[in-house]
């Protein structure tokens, strides 16, 4: 019973070791996708670092739709979308 708990336990660290290195690799493509704008940064920069993704003014939202070719969720959900 007590080797059972121990890999167990082995068990649950290595799944948090892999989630802890999977969210600081999303972290860094997120920070890479935001140096690759143009501003210095400050949410006020929005506007000219990417233009297309800007609302009009304070009163509107806007909305990013991603698609990827890869995902079959995206394939399924796009037509929808489009219908919209």
């Amino acid at each position: 019973m007590q080797s059972l708990l121990w890999a167990l336990l082995v068990l649950a660290w290595t799944a948090i070791v892999f989630l802890v290195l999977g969210y600081a690799g999303l972290v860094t493509k997120i920070r890479a996708l935001e140096a690759g704008g143009t501003g210095s940064g400050a949410p006020n920069d929005r506007d000219q670092r990417w233009p297309d993704l800007a609302a009009p003014d304070a009163g509107h939202r806007t909305l990013a739709l991603v698609l990827s070719s890869t995902c079959p969720t995206c394939e399924e959900v796009a037509p929808a979308w489009a219908g919209a």
